[in-house]
């Protein structure tokens, strides 16, 4: 606790005196309001915080805070974004940083659905949460559309607590076995560290790009569970995964209303069982096929599908089928996303409208066919 006191008020301090170093101080704030079939009212307030600063011509820095407040799931909960020095040697167009980093695991959003948790179409288009952890990275420009970056990071360095944001899956899955809605969690953290290299080409809209990560799940995993007298305690582990994927992004010809996406990823797990039941044991592939397809000026449209190829010896192992589109206006935009779980037939509609008041002030309002409704206010600095 004392050590994640001592990071987070470092932090502060920087955000203090970002003026008399000429930094930038820039933030998004969101209230939302939820209302679910079953009645449940959820209150949350996210604020995200980000500060940018140049020290001289070869050191900068960057920090991003997200902080949640609400009334239902968690009163307060502190989540750390990118924190890190960093410096250009522009002799070698090599860029250093070091602190609190991305995986390269999140390169791809689609890896988030890779051997994650359950996979339900409900919560496909929420936000992901992104964990850094401490580490190094390096980025190296051969020219300016060719490029290596490649990072280290210590996972056995825990200087925040995430437990919280995976606590209705935990819930959920331990209903599986036990009929118990409370229970204690135990977490045993990574011993090894995680590494990660891409190579990658980018022109225009057209990419390649080819990734290797060697390390482990951003959260852990129910690995056992054992009664202390009329207590269950539940021991968290992380399982690490070899991936190697490939990502491409094409235009067929410069004007073409179409990007056509394409990711192919080969993941070997480690084993996973709870209760003799194995979740994670063989090797598989997914396979994700994407279009993004400007219809007109104003008219934006996304279509993409995932498919596992793997046996399926865990129904939370889900291929979707997603289709979104924007009609975009001078200050309004309408939106309808469909979101189709092909494993367990469910179907998810989503309507919405965002409408932008200024240039730091806007609000959405969307509802979905599971009788959710949500209204949320958007606000900038």
């Amino acid at each position: 606790m004392r050590k994640k006191l001592i990071f987070f008020s470092i932090f502060i301090l920087i955000l203090f005196i970002q003026n008399a170093n000429c930094g930038v101080l820039s933030g998004d704030n969101h209230y939302n309001f939820i209302y679910n079939a079953e009645g449940n009212i959820e209150n949350l307030l996210t604020m995200d915080i980000n500060y940018y600063n140049d020290f001289n011509d070869f050191l900068y820095s960057e920090a991003g805070l997200t902080l949640n407040f609400s009334n239902k799931e968690y009163n307060f909960l502190l989540i750390p974004k990118e924190i890190y020095l960093g410096t250009f040697i522009l002799a070698y167009n090599l860029d250093i940083k070091a602190g609190l980093i991305n995986s390269l695991l999140n390169s791809n959003k689609y890896n988030g659905y890779i051997d994650n948790t359950n996979i339900h179409s409900s919560n496909y288009y929420n936000d992901i949460n992104l964990i850094c952890l401490p580490g190094i990275e390096l980025n190296y420009y051969l020219n300016e559309n060719y490029y290596i970056k490649s990072n280290m990071l210590f996972p056995s360095i825990a200087l925040f607590n995430y437990l919280p944001l995976w606590k209705n899956y935990y819930k959920k899955f331990i209903k599986n076995y036990f009929d118990k809605d409370t229970f204690n969690c135990k977490e045993y953290l990574p011993k090894g560290n995680n590494f990660g290299i891409e190579l990658g080409y980018i022109e225009d809209l057209n990419y390649i790009k080819l990734r290797y990560y060697n390390g482990y799940c951003e959260h852990p995993f129910p690995a056992s569970a054992s009664y202390a007298g009329n207590n269950l305690e539940v021991i968290l582990e992380y399982f690490k995964k070899n991936i190697l994927e490939l990502e491409i992004g094409h235009k067929f010809y410069e004007d073409s209303p179409f990007l056509t996406k394409i990711n192919l990823s080969y993941v070997i797990p480690e084993e996973w069982k709870f209760q003799e039941d194995y979740f994670l044991k063989d090797p598989y592939m997914q396979i994700m096929f994407g279009m993004d397809w400007l219809l007109s000026p104003a008219i934006f449209t996304t279509f993409n599908y995932i498919f596992n190829f793997q046996e399926r010896e865990w129904s939370g192992f889900s291929s979707i089928v997603s289709f979104e589109i924007e009609a975009i206006r001078k200050r309004y935009k309408p939106f309808y996303t469909l979101v189709y779980n092909i494993d367990s037939k469910e179907l998810l509609n989503t309507f919405g409208v965002n409408y932008k008041i200024d240039d730091n002030l806007g609000v959405e309002v969307k509802y979905s066919s599971d009788e959710t409704f949500s209204a949320q206010i958007n606000w900038s600095f």
